[in-house]
């Protein structure tokens, strides 16, 4: 996915049950993803955001 600052960055997740670091995505019904837990770049934008049901909230 695109970061969300608009820095222009590609954030790759690893979703794969054996993969670590992991990120967990679920769908509600109404097709709305939530992503766990937040995505905190290191380096570059240095963006903290987690993404709960298709939004977007950044950390402080």
């Amino acid at each position: 996915m695109r970061c969300p600052c608009g820095c222009g960055d590609t954030i790759e997740l690893l979703v794969a049950a054996e993969a670590k670091p992991r990120w967990e995505v679920t769908i509600d019904e109404l097709r709305r993803p939530t992503l766990h837990p937040s995505v905190w770049r290191q380096k570059g934008c240095r963006s903290h955001f987690w993404i709960r049901r298709g939004r977007l909230h950044w950390c402080r």
